[in-house]
């Protein structure tokens, strides 16, 4: 490029050069007038070359010195993405230093209020960072206030039944049962072992599908038809349901999705054994599968017992509620089986919906994403 300039610029100096002359013979003009043109003319690239040895040099040599050093760090920058990072030179080790301190600092000082600190961020790029901390702290405290409620609700309802279970036994060791009681407080201590049994199994069932839920580890999923998971709920449920004076069925059609074969049979058998509870004698209780071209197969149950007010329906799924206390530890129920649904689903990506009325019944059905 600059070579193409410079012998642009001598072609117009001397088509202008050669013009003046030819001015100057062509139209009769004093020469004597015309001649300090012609000389600065001709030493005018003198002058040129004069500025170009003094300055323009210096100038070239910059800029190769710039082009050298850009090079120069562009390699030590190209080095330092393949290694652990070179040694600064000493004497841009103290700036380093400075710079370094400059820009850490402030962010130190943000992270030392995490209760403000979305009002303390120093640089407009780290208020994703500060809102992903903010949020991130809300939700662990969130679930440090769940566990202390947890453990205060466990400790609370293995207490109840300790406590009959030890108030019997000390009647029948002390002799103050008479002996025709002693086959009833018999039945009472099996009932709230049996319960106990129950509470504790269902509260090591929720821990691991906590764990699950917090590590993301699923478990194995395969291709399970609901309809199948229905039939075997059934089965397993209709003695239960006999001995409530409870008609227990299903129906449906083949709705195949992906997921754990033990969980979604647990999740059916909680759903079931729930409406069973909350049931009256001669209820009904249905199991419903289907699946749509909407790319979703679902699993419902249905029944016509006591129902749930408007104002519970958003807490039934947390642990231990209970929207009639009496009759759920009259019924043995722990409290716990919605909120192992709840996971469930949660961990299969699946949705729940909840229709009820008192009276009425209740409808709760889990909807999948059908298996390809």
């Amino acid at each position: 490029m600059l070579q193409f300039l410079t012998y642009l610029f001598i072609a117009i100096y001397t088509a202008t050069v050669i013009g003046i002359i030819l001015v100057v013979i062509l139209g009769n003009r004093n020469p004597l007038k015309t001649i300090p043109w012609v000389v600065v003319l001709i030493f005018a690239p003198v002058v040129g070359l004069v500025f170009y040895f003094f300055f323009g040099q210096n100038l070239s040599k910059q800029r190769i010195i710039s082009r050298r050093t850009r090079k120069r760090i562009t390699m030590q920058l190209e080095e330092a993405e393949h290694t652990d990072g070179p040694d600064l030179p000493e004497e841009y080790r103290p700036l380093a230093a400075l710079l370094t301190k400059a820009l850490v600092q402030p962010v130190l000082n943000m992270t030392e209020d995490l209760d403000h600190i979305q009002e303390n961020v120093p640089y407009r790029e780290l208020i994703p960072f500060a809102e992903s901390i903010h949020s991130d702290r809300i939700l662990r405290e969130n679930n440090e206030k769940m566990r202390q409620e947890f453990t205060a609700n466990v400790s609370h309802e293995l207490k109840t039944p300790l406590t009959s279970i030890s108030g019997y036994a000390e009647l029948i060791e002390t002799g103050i049962a008479k002996p025709e009681d002693v086959p009833d407080f018999g039945r009472k201590i099996h009932s709230e072992a049996t319960r106990m049994i129950q509470l504790v199994n269902d509260i090591l069932q929720l821990s691991k599908l906590d764990t699950v839920s917090e590590t993301g580890d699923t478990p194995v999923m395969e291709t399970v038809d609901l309809l199948e998971v229905a039939k075997e709920c059934v089965e397993r449920q209709k003695l239960n349901a006999r001995r409530a004076y409870i008609s227990l069925t299903y129906l449906g059609e083949s709705a195949p999705v992906l997921g754990s074969r033990a969980l979604l049979d647990e999740l059916c058998q909680n759903l079931c054994d729930n409406a069973i509870r909350y049931n009256r004698p001669g209820g009904k209780v249905q199991i419903i599968t289907t699946c749509n071209r909407d790319g979703h197969c679902s699993l419902t149950v249905a029944d016509n017992g006591i129902g749930i007010p408007r104002e519970a329906q958003a807490s039934v799924f947390e642990r231990f509620y209970r929207v009639d206390k009496s009759r759920s530890k009259a019924t043995g129920g722990t409290g716990l089986g919605l909120a192992i649904v709840k996971h469930i689903a949660r961990i299969h990506n699946a949705r729940i919906k909840l229709e009820s009325e008192v009276n009425v019944g209740t409808t709760i059905t889990v909807v999948f994403e059908t298996a390809h």
